[in-house]
């Protein structure tokens, strides 16, 4: 939020900015645009890179979580611990500005499925802004070296 008044005291249109979040900041994009949103300052779009379908959904399906599944209560302690839900599939379907969520088919941090369940989420809310790129073989930091993405980043940003 301090990068965007920071951008509105310069005379920057926020209808000239898109937000971008990857993994992790993909939830704290969602919520920016969301509160943006509703206080009729919208942005030009929204980006997300490899997101999760809530914070909970992502701490579950992390590789690093496997131990505390071994742990009795281990993995109902680590969920009470978020402060913040980050309930991406709750706040996307509310948005009405164009979104693009782009996610690599061999992501073993954030699977692939968190970004199929967000566009589930979309489609049953008739909520048609959002464009869903899969990358085949891409993996959870690479997706920016991916020839196809540059077009399809350039044909986005072109609306």
């Amino acid at each position: 939020l301090a990068a965007v008044h920071w951008l509105a005291a310069r005379g920057v249109p926020l209808s000239l900015v898109c937000v971008w979040g990857h993994s992790l900041g993909s939830g704290v994009a969602a919520q920016l645009a969301a509160r943006l949103q509703r206080a009729s300052t919208p942005l030009h779009s929204l980006v997300l890179e490899a997101p999760f379908y809530s914070a909970r959904a992502a701490a579950i399906t992390f590789p690093l979580t496997q131990v505390l599944r071994a742990i009795p209560m281990g993995m109902p302690l680590l969920c009470r611990s978020f402060k913040f839900g980050f309930r991406t599939a709750d706040i996307l379907p509310e948005l009405s500005l164009p979104m693009l969520i782009f996610h690599g088919t061999s992501d073993s941090t954030v699977p692939i499925q968190h970004s199929r369940k967000l566009m589930r989420a979309m489609d049953d809310a008739k909520n048609t802004h959002a464009r869903f790129v899969t990358l085949p073989k891409c993996d959870h930091l690479h997706a920016l070296f991916q020839p196809a993405i540059l077009a399809i980043l350039a044909q986005f940003f072109k609306r």
